[in-house]
């Protein structure tokens, strides 16, 4: 694990991930600066309310970490009447 990842349950840092499934457990310190909480709003949401699921449990604890659905977005590349444009964008970026 990367410094700065983790806390114990006494909140020091640590590199050790076993933190995470031993009690108590120590928690994932949050990452991506302004944008990682927007993202993390978005993830919530696509992986709660919008797959018929809750959001991160608001009035008790679970038993064990956060539990939410999970939605899946899948896209066929072939589908798209811009095929052409998009790998030629996918070309470039490999490139540079």
């Amino acid at each position: 694990m990367l410094d700065g990842t983790l806390l114990d349950h006494k909140g020091q840092p640590t590199t050790d991930p076993s933190v995470m499934y031993s009690e108590p457990r120590g928690v994932v310190l949050p990452f991506g600066e302004h944008k990682g909480s927007g993202l993390a709003l978005v993830c919530e949401l696509l992986a709660g309310p919008l797959s018929a699921r809750q959001v991160s449990p608001r009035q008790r604890r679970p038993e064990r970490g956060i539990i939410n659905g999970m939605l899946s977005i899948v896209i066929d590349p072939g589908r798209l009447s811009m095929r052409d444009s998009m790998m030629s964008e996918i070309d470039a970026m490999i490139s540079w």
